[in-house]
């Protein structure tokens, strides 16, 4: 894959050296993230030197290779599509679409009817099963339910990393809903919504260190019960609240410092929301009284 970056001297856009590269497989909602090249220890060159005094600023434009695959090796290279970002500490780039097939071969009708066959045989994917620490009430942090399909989220920006404490998250969600996620999927041929439907939807983050850390990947996944039917795209959408202890999720960075957190879903996504984790050594002593 090729990226072309373009900014302004006094504040490059360091794709090469703060880079995450993010690809979420449509047909799974499947999203993973890596750094843009493998991490390195950087060498030791001492304290950096001021700009000269007076020095004009500039424009600069680069061109930037990369192969997705090699970084993102865990992704089903299967026939599909895959949306793809970069990201740098808070700035993210437009969506890239980008179609797998199975090359000339598959556009022969044999192989084509053989494959779609031996897809039929396959069993469907598990739901996966509801994550811990999560509940779905409502409280006084809760964002309401967006109007339009997409994700809202209120993280808390800044917490204590050490044993014990919590990172709290609330959340809302209005976000097509695909077949295999229904736990009822014959339900998706009603004319109106069974009431007994329901769903398992998947809202993923992805935290970005603005050091030099990978980036932390942790799968949110939700039961969902409400329902509209289905609009002009001919997909249901669940819609709901949820609230989320995060520090309950290993996958969760504990690393101090400062990241920039984003959620994807499907085609949707939302952030940055600011985080910085803190050491316990930081909090003032209070004298004895």
């Amino acid at each position: 894959m090729l990226a072309l970056t373009a900014s302004r001297t006094s504040s490059p856009y360091n794709l090469e050296s703060r880079g995450v590269l993010v690809a979420t497989r449509l047909d799974i909602n499947l999203t993973l993230a890596a750094t843009w090249h493998e991490w390195k220890e950087p060498l030791v060159t001492g304290a950096p030197r001021r700009p000269p005094a007076g020095l004009v600023e500039g424009f600069v434009a680069s061109l930037h290779d990369n192969d997705l695959r090699a970084r993102l090796p865990d992704l089903p290279w299967r026939p599909g599509v895959l949306l793809v970002r970069a990201v740098v500490r808070d700035q993210i780039t437009a969506p890239c679409f980008v179609s797998l097939d199975g090359g000339r071969t598959t556009e022969d009708p044999e192989v084509r009817s053989y494959l779609d066959w031996m897809a039929a045989q396959q069993p469907a994917l598990p739901l996966p099963a509801p994550s811990a620490a999560v509940d779905f009430t409502h409280d006084e942090w809760t964002p309401a339910v967006p109007d339009q399909p997409g994700i809202t989220l209120v993280l808390q920006r800044v917490s204590l990393a050490g044993q014990g404490r919590q990172l709290a998250l609330r959340g809302s969600f209005n976000l097509p809903v695909a077949p295999h996620q229904l736990i009822a999927p014959a339900a998706m041929d009603r004319t109106l919504v069974d009431a007994s439907l329901m769903a398992r939807l998947s809202i993923t983050l992805v935290f970005v260190s603005h050091g030099s850390d990978e980036p932390a990947v942790l799968p949110l996944h939700l039961s969902a019960s409400d329902f509209s039917p289905p609009g002009p795209d001919g997909r249901l959408h669940a819609h709901g609240i949820f609230r989320a202890e995060l520090f309950a999720h290993d996958q969760t960075p504990r690393m101090l410092g400062r990241y920039s957190v984003y959620a994807f879903a499907n085609e949707h996504m939302a952030g940055p929301y600011p985080l910085t984790l803190v050491g316990e050594e930081l909090v003032p002593l209070v004298p004895p009284r």
